[in-house]
């Protein structure tokens, strides 16, 4: 799944044909996936009845709470990584000149051609993150605050899943002035991310509202959430890493765990404001049965393998899902 022409190709030309489509997207759980039948949005995992929790899922959630670590498919563990670490590993700096040579003296075409523009937006991610060090604010103990974990721009968890809260600064202008007094908006930009957020709109934002603060990046993202009075997500995975933790979650936009009771999901942004209010009042943690029976339900509607990762024994797994899942 992804934001590109030529999946959005491919599914509007396989649905018009009467062809199925089937998307593949990493599940919550590392080492699985998800498919998504004839569709752009998420696949909806809803809470089950009396279900068993398997050994096997009561592990993965255990050792997820107690890494603390972001929930990452191996494609992406690359781009959790500073914009400095980026530019100067040896691996995208040979990358950077074979793609050189396959466009300008191959002339090959491919999607991801735009050589100059991607080096720009790194180098501009470097300086961005180096402005921005003088906001950053630690986590201050007692602290009354909703966490926003900002989303990964442009990603297609927002362009095509949720495009009305693509523009994530209005979100935040509209979510910092709507807040009950005395709590502050904690915002921490995407781990994979650190930069990439645009250096003069967040600085009139924080200027503009007393009660926004951006965190520092380097926090573990799991001290934010657990600090936290309430997460507001559109529809991250830290929206079901907060669910984990038996925080009160309010899902805005298209996420799998969207149709789950545990979490809030108001059907216009003006609804937010009462939400808030009502999860502020109500502090309650979600119970951790019910958790763990949900997360077991995710686990059952995913398949075993990873994407983009042609490592044999992967190729095997992943094979043999996309093989039962079709029959």
């Amino acid at each position: 799944l992804g934001g590109f022409i030529s999946l959005a190709g491919a599914y509007y030309a396989a649905r018009s044909r009467g062809i199925e489509n089937i998307f593949m997207e990493p599940s919550f759980f590392p080492g699985r996936i998800f498919f998504v039948r004839n569709s752009f949005n998420a696949l909806p995992v809803p809470d089950p009845g009396g279900i068993q929790i398997s050994s096997e899922v009561k592990e993965y959630m255990e050792g997820i709470l107690n890494r603390r670590n972001p929930v990452v498919p191996k494609k992406d563990t690359h781009h959790f990584r500073p914009a400095l670490m980026k530019l100067t590993d040896q691996y995208n700096i040979r990358r950077l000149f074979e793609k050189f040579v396959d466009k300008y003296i191959l002339d090959k075409k491919e999607e991801f051609q735009y050589i100059g523009e991607y080096v720009i937006h790194h180098l501009r991610m470097l300086v961005n993150h180096s402005r921005l060090k003088k906001f950053y604010k630690p986590l201050t103990p007692g602290d009354s605050f909703v966490y926003y974990p900002l989303h990964v721009p442009n990603d297609a968890a927002l362009t095509i899943r949720s495009p009305e809260y693509l523009d994530q600064y209005a979100f935040l202008d509209y979510a910092a002035g709507n807040l009950p007094m005395g709590y502050n908006l904690y915002i921490k930009e995407h781990p994979a991310r650190v930069g990439a957020i645009d250096y003069g709109s967040i600085s009139r934002l924080l200027h503009q509202h007393e009660n926004l603060k951006i965190i520092d990046p380097t926090i573990n993202n799991y001290d934010v959430m657990e600090a936290a009075d309430v997460v507001i997500t559109i529809n991250s995975k830290s929206g079901a890493e907060a669910m984990l933790l038996g925080k009160p979650v309010i899902a805005l936009g298209d996420a799998f765990y969207t149709p789950s009771r545990l979490v809030l999901n108001p059907e216009r942004l003006e609804e937010l404001p009462a939400l808030v209010k009502q999860a502020l009042e109500n502090r309650q943690r979600s119970d951790p049965d019910d958790v763990r029976r949900y997360f077991q339900n995710v686990w059952n509607h995913s398949w075993p393998g990873e994407i983009h990762y042609a490592e044999p024994e992967n190729v095997r797994i992943f094979s043999e899902s996309l093989y039962n899942y079709l029959s």
